[in-house]
């Protein structure tokens, strides 16, 4: 990014990030009015929870989908009270120990009690630590979850819409945003037919794929097999092998397994 661009949309930048500001309304309209969708991307990444709605819906109503895949790829939850921070109890059991030095002068604490509290206290620690490094993994940011199912309905009339939506599938940094948006895609009978249709064979089995359901590589394979010819006309032995695999009729795997086969070896 130009940093004198950058300067100059310090304002803008500012308000939407912090996401309190009365003027909030005013930048996010000033920033859809602008266009500038790399900008609006970097600021639906980054901003608070109610400026990045906010920001979202009023680039769906632009459909202005481009932005809105950027922030459903790499948005993620704002970080949650006592991440990172000592709990409280491991304050507690930082206090125990202070408790029993002090009491070391009046009568003393055997060795081998002293030992057992030590070991148990460095267990809980432990166990504390990967609990919330397992809770931390666990990105809930209900952002990306709102631009996925707002994209999902305009997928059937706007093609646009389609291919946000493969990105997600294919590029979100989160495992849940990519199954979500592979499953909108598979279960939409006119995204399947375009995608078979454009032979798009490194989307269609990316989105089979992430959806984790044979049913679906099944679907994307029956259609494939109606768009047979322009797949052995391209040369395209991978979707021949995802026909051979998926299709529901033998007749469709044979032969997609012997032009696989026939391709692969240059006789095609």
């Amino acid at each position: 990014m130009d940093l004198h661009k950058l300067v100059s949309d310090g304002p803008i930048i500012g308000v939407v990030v912090e996401g309190t500001s009365f003027m909030l309304d005013e930048m996010i309209d000033k920033l859809v009015a602008s266009e500038d969708w790399d900008l609006a991307g970097r600021m639906l990444v980054s901003g608070a929870e109610i400026s990045a709605r906010q920001l979202a819906k009023k680039l769906l109503d632009k459909e202005a989908y481009e932005p809105l895949a950027v922030g459903a790829c790499l948005r993620r939850q704002p970080r949650r009270p006592g991440e990172g921070a000592q709990t409280a109890a491991a304050g507690a059991s930082r206090r125990v120990f202070r408790d029993i030095d002090a009491s070391d002068d009046e009568k003393g604490v055997p060795d081998y009690i002293r030992a057992d509290l030590e070991e148990l206290t460095k267990s809980a620690d432990t166990a504390r630590a990967g609990a919330m490094m397992r809770e931390s993994v666990v990105d809930r940011d209900p952002i990306r979850q709102y631009i996925v199912d707002n994209i999902a309905p305009k997928m059937a009339t706007s093609e646009q819409a389609m291919n946000a939506m493969v990105a997600i599938a294919r590029a979100s940094a989160w495992e849940e945003t990519r199954r979500t948006a592979a499953l909108k895609v598979a279960n939409d009978a006119i995204c399947v037919v375009r995608l078979a249709r454009d032979l798009r064979t490194d989307d269609i089995q990316e989105v089979a794929r992430m959806a984790l359901l044979e049913k679906v590589a099944e679907t994307f394979a029956r259609e494939m097999g109606r768009h047979f010819q322009g797949f052995t006309d391209q040369k395209d032995a991978a979707a021949m092998k995802f026909i051979a695999e998926h299709h529901p009729d033998d007749r469709f795997k044979d032969s997609a397994r012997q032009w696989a086969e026939a391709i692969e070896a240059g006789r095609a």
